[in-house]
């Protein structure tokens, strides 16, 4: 059994806190994989970052930086800690024009599972909003 002083406790909690803050921190604009100037703030993406890493609290903070072995101990620990949510817990499906919104009905309608009901589906299909139908709207 280890015996930590309170100082190290609260180093070592600080140290945490602030490694669990990175994961959702992004550079506001960079170069992307095909050495264009892009502004990654206007992806609108959300994060998800599991609770627990296992006994590795280290960070990737560089795709390029990571080994395929860093990739793989990665995706073993994430695969443990899926992301689960219900069609009800989807509020908006944002596309970025009509043109796309065929394409992600189809999509959504070829969800294949006796879990979700036809009227599921179609609240589900409902919820597509269109960034050019908000332009229009405004």
């Amino acid at each position: 059994m280890k015996y930590y002083s309170r100082e190290y406790d609260k180093e070592k909690l600080l140290g945490s806190s602030i490694s669990n803050i990175l994961y959702f921190i992004k550079p506001y604009q960079g170069i992307n994989k095909i050495n264009k100037k892009k502004i990654f703030y206007e992806e609108n993406e959300w994060r998800y970052i599991p609770k627990d890493l296992g006994n590795d609290d280290s960070l990737i903070l560089e795709e390029d930086r990571a080994t395929k072995e860093d990739i793989i101990r990665i995706n073993l620990i994430l695969a443990e800690q899926p992301l689960i949510f219900e069609p009800e817990d989807i509020q908006y499906i944002f596309i970025d024009n009509e043109k796309e919104r065929n394409e992600i009905l189809r999509l959504i309608k070829n969800i294949k599972s006796i879990k979700y009901s036809h009227d599921i589906i179609n609240t589900l299909c409902s919820k597509i909003i269109s960034y050019e139908q908000i332009k229009g709207d405004i």
